[in-house]
């Protein structure tokens, strides 16, 4: 039976990559992982404030480099039959048409787990995948993305449980102030 290669790009926030590793290995995937968000000062991130920002070229062209230094990794140098990216705001055409060339019929995956107004500027890049999915009901329906809830891991034992509940969220807010 053919091995079956994944490149996965993920966030390290709070090792979910570890879970989804896991997961991929026990459904017989060998799986290259890279951590996303490696370059500093994102201009596709709404978030970040006009003057930490780099210009656009500029970081582009850091993350060409970065694609092609780390592809060429033996670690890396692979053709992969999937690539699935969790947030994936450090893609570049680079990395598709590389994934591509290696194999043709490579099957290319976003999920985003943050909503696309609020924080990505990141819609030009969906032309590049196969499919790309969206926790949020809103962003599905604006872009045209399949809808896939949030996933979340079991934990591995009772009594790792100290809460019966526990909420994790993240809290924007626009200050109306003017400098």
């Amino acid at each position: 039976m053919k091995e079956k290669r994944i490149l996965l790009l993920t966030p390290s926030f709070m090792d979910i990559y570890k879970d989804l590793i896991s997961c991929l290995e026990n459904k017989g995937w060998t799986v290259s992982w890279i951590k996303d968000n490696q370059i500093s000062k994102n201009p596709y991130l709404r978030d970040t404030h006009f003057w930490n920002r780099k210009p656009l070229y500029l970081y582009n062209k850091e993350v060409e480099n970065f694609w092609k230094t780390t592809l060429v990794d033996s670690k890396y140098d692979f053709s992969y039959d999937a690539f699935l990216a969790i947030d994936g705001s450090m893609v570049h055409p680079y990395l598709f048409e590389t994934l591509k060339q290696r194999n043709p019929k490579v099957k290319k995956v976003l999920y985003l787990y943050d909503k696309i107004d609020g924080h990505f500027q990141i819609n030009s890049f969906f032309p590049y995948y196969d499919r790309v999915f969206s926790f949020d009901k809103v962003d599905c329906k604006k872009y045209n993305l399949r809808f896939l809830p949030i996933y979340w891991f079991p934990a591995e034992k009772e009594e790792d449980i100290i809460f019966d509940i526990f909420g994790l969220a993240s809290l924007r807010y626009e200050s109306q102030d003017r400098i």
